[in-house]
């Protein structure tokens, strides 16, 4: 498997990990959190090279944030549940 695609593939993976560690409400997150957790240490005992280790993090940072509004902007246009929380700041008609 080329590098750039396992890159994108473990960034991609960690992203969701975090954003259902933001999404999720209860002691459930956590897991989340920790498969996160895991994924980094196996990603970085693939892989020692200094930029690739920086690119999936950047990446990773990148997409968590990304990836949790995209949820809720879907989630407000389409009437799917949402913590309240989270649709602070948005009007809806």
């Amino acid at each position: 498997m080329p590098r750039w695609l396992a890159l994108l593939g473990f960034s991609l993976a960690a992203a969701l990990l975090m954003s259902g560690f933001i999404l999720v409400t209860g002691m459930i997150k956590y897991v989340f959190s920790l498969g996160a957790l895991f994924l980094g240490i196996q990603f970085f005992k693939t892989y020692d090279g200094k930029g690739i280790r920086i690119g999936f993090i950047a990446i990773t940072f990148v997409l968590a944030l990304f990836l949790p509004v995209l949820y809720v902007a879907l989630a407000v246009a389409n009437g799917w549940p949402v913590d309240p929380r989270m649709t602070e700041g948005i009007s809806t008609p």
